[in-house]
């Protein structure tokens, strides 16, 4: 239960910071603006980010490599 508050707290925070940035680009899309909100939620976790995997099976562990 402790993560999903902290998940939609987290998530609260990204659409907030998304949305300005957005908007102060000139792009008013809350489609597009929910859905960075949410790739930056669930990539906020550590445990997300390393399940992606290479063509090999290997664990990704950068950024560069996705």
């Amino acid at each position: 239960m402790e993560n999903r508050s902290a998940d939609n707290q987290l998530q609260g925070y990204f659409l907030k910071v998304v949305r300005q940035s957005f908007w102060q680009l000139g792009l008013y899309d809350a489609t597009v603006v929910g859905y960075v909100a949410d790739v930056l939620t669930d990539f906020a976790r550590a445990d997300n980010l390393y399940r992606i995997r290479g063509r090999a099976g290997r664990k990704i562990d950068s950024v560069v490599e996705i």
